[in-house]
């Protein structure tokens, strides 16, 4: 089966058939995890193409609806390698988790907004779509600083290095942050 994906002439749901197949079976082996982590992995990131492409525009709650949707689609698939992936799966499927909540955070910022708002409406329509945005804006963060928090137990890797690099960006006053090492001046020797 695994070769038969390998190959590309497999059918796209193919890959869906043997991540379920895995995660009901009570028999696994440390390859069929792996493939199956793999896998699970590719499915996240295609929902995820799908969920970026999903803009929001008005009426809103129709779009975010469906945008939701999508989201929660590629949330179970990263969830899935997280159960069973390695190290560096398990990082990958952090960041791309964090960026799931900071995308929908700045496509609510960027959302189309109603065309019938005099200035005044419009003002405080735009610190609502703040406050709608904010809750995921701190989910991402808070998903990203796990993926952080990582190095200690899983070391550095790539998806760890993008999530420091991303909280650089959404939180600069904790993570981006210059580094001056100062020294010390010797202490006086005793006369003794």
């Amino acid at each position: 089966r695994h070769r038969l994906i390998e190959s590309g002439a497999a059918a796209p749901n193919t890959r869906e058939t043997l991540v379920s197949a895995e995660f009901s079976s009570e028999w696994h082996s440390e390859t069929t995890l792996a493939w199956t982590a793999q896998y699970a992995l590719e499915l996240g990131s295609e929902a995820q193409r799908d969920y970026e492409s999903i803009a929001l525009t008005a009426p809103l709650d129709r779009s975010l609806s469906r945008k939701q949707k999508a989201m929660e689609k590629a949330r179970t698939r990263f969830g899935q390698v997280d159960q069973i992936g390695d190290a560096t799966q398990k990082s990958e499927s952090l960041f791309r988790q964090g960026e799931l909540y900071r995308e929908l955070a700045s496509a609510i910022m960027a959302s189309e907004r109603p065309r019938d708002l005099n200035e005044l409406e419009l003002m405080q329509y735009d610190i609502l779509i703040e406050e709608q945005a904010f809750p995921f804006e701190e989910e991402a963060i808070k998903l990203h600083d796990r993926n952080h928090r990582r190095l200690l137990e899983a070391g550095y890797d790539q998806w760890i290095g993008n999530s420091i690099s991303t909280l650089a960006t959404m939180f600069p006053g904790r993570y981006q942050r210059q580094l001056r090492w100062q020294s010390w001046p010797a202490e006086a020797e005793s006369d003794s």
